[in-house]
This record gives C-alpha cells, sequence and structure tokens, in this order.
C-alpha cells in the first residue's frame, strides 16, 4: 500500500462578535478547544458587550459526532493521525485568516490572542511561524507545546504581556502536566500574569469579564 498526500480547497467557518470601525481599539483571536464549536465558544465573549474589542474565533476544521453517531457535534485542531499535517495545515488556516480580517486594522489597533484548551498549542505553533506580534497572549487552560522554538517565541513576544488562566477545579491540571507547564511558560516570557479562579476546564464570562477590565 502506498498513501498520497492530495491537497484540495475547503471552506472554513469563522464567528465574530462585535464590529470594526473608527472606535475598536482590540482584534482577538480567539481559538476553541477539543469538541468544541465556533459558535457556542464565543458566547462568552459575547456576553462582555465590549464595544471598542472585536473578537473572531476560526472553527477548528475537523468535525464529528461528540457520542456516537448521532447528535451534538464538535469540531478539534487535530489528533494523532497525521499529525504533522494537521499541524501544517492549521498554521496556513490562521496565517490565511490573520492576514485577511485582522492585519490590516493593526496600525489603529492592537492584537490579542486567546486559546482555550487544545487550541493553545495550535495557537502558539501558528506564532512561531507567523510574523504577528500580539499586544496579550492569553491562555485559558492550555497546554505548551514542546516542538517549538522557546528561544526565539521569547525574542517575538517581548513586548506581549502574556496571562496564564486555569480553574483551581480542572480536571486535567495534574501536578504533574502543571509542573510541565510552568517549566515552558518561564521559557517563554518573564512578563506574565497568572490566574487562578474557582471553576474547573471551562470558561466562567464573569472570571473573563475581571481579567480583561483589569488588563484593557
Amino acid at each position: 500500500m502506498q498513501k498520497l498526500d492530495f491537497q484540495i480547497s475547503k471552506t472554513s467557518r469563522l464567528f465574530e462578535v462585535g464590529t470594526v470601525n473608527q472606535y475598536t481599539k482590540y482584534h482577538w483571536l480567539c481559538l476553541h478547544g477539543y469538541g468544541q464549536l465556533g459558535q457556542y465558544f464565543i458566547n462568552p465573549f459575547e456576553a462582555l458587550d465590549l464595544p471598542n474589542h472585536y473578537f473572531l474565533a476560526p472553527e477548528g476544521l475537523h468535525r464529528f459526532y461528540l457520542n456516537g453517531t448521532y447528535g451534538r457535534v464538535g469540531a478539534s485542531w487535530m489528533t494523532k493521525e497525521e499529525r504533522l499535517t494537521d499541524i501544517s495545515d492549521n498554521i496556513k488556516y490562521l496565517e490565511s485568516v490573520y492576514q485577511q480580517f485582522l492585519i490590516d486594522n493593526l496600525a489603529q489597533s492592537k492584537l490579542v490572542v486567546f486559546a482555550f484548551s487544545q487550541g493553545a498549542a495550535t495557537l502558539m505553533r501558528w506564532l512561531e511561524r507567523t510574523s504577528a506580534q500580539p499586544k496579550v497572549l492569553f491562555i485559558w487552560a492550555g497546554s505548551f507545546p514542546e516542538d517549538v522554538s522557546y528561544p526565539n517565541l521569547k525574542e517575538q513576544l517581548k513586548n506581549t504581556h502574556v496571562i496564564y488562566a486555569l480553574g483551581d477545579e480542572d480536571e486535567y491540571a495534574t501536578t504533574e502536566n502543571q509542573q510541565k507547564q510552568e517549566t515552558l511558560l518561564a521559557k517563554l516570557s518573564e512578563n506574565v500574569t497568572r490566574v487562578s479562579f474557582k471553576g474547573k476546564h471551562k470558561i466562567y464570562p464573569d472570571v473573563l469579564s475581571r481579567i480583561i477590565f483589569d488588563e484593557f
């Protein structure tokens, strides 16, 4: 048997909250976690009702049934199958989104990049390959990938404020995993704000609102 790789074009979905105008101060690129859909993932941002913030959430290119063969549908960025191909495709995908929807507006506003859970690794891999220099890198309950160059990223993000938020009841945050994340986070930046809140592996609008109020 021989495997053949064949490139095609594919239609993706993006969801936005807010409008871009002369009052927009912050453009957000927001990546969801495993098993989420963009229109539901972006709901906490819609609840914030921030007129000078624009939120854009591209959806992962893999959609699937969450339980069996019927019912709720989720999306993901990648699996272990064809992992390197998916990483490459995601980097190209996010760069296209950045170039088409965001970069032209950043002369008068700031870029904020946000990732929840599985989206964090995808975001970091894109950041390593792009010229984007966000004002804020916001990771919520996500893991940092080991297959990026942290010295290069640290230089690229030297003017970026990093926010790392994690619930104290997060079911995925084992002691071993958190030690690993802290090690990688220390390699990434010295300008880090760590936010701990009471909660599980999910985004809480009230916590998100408080962080944004303090930061912006």
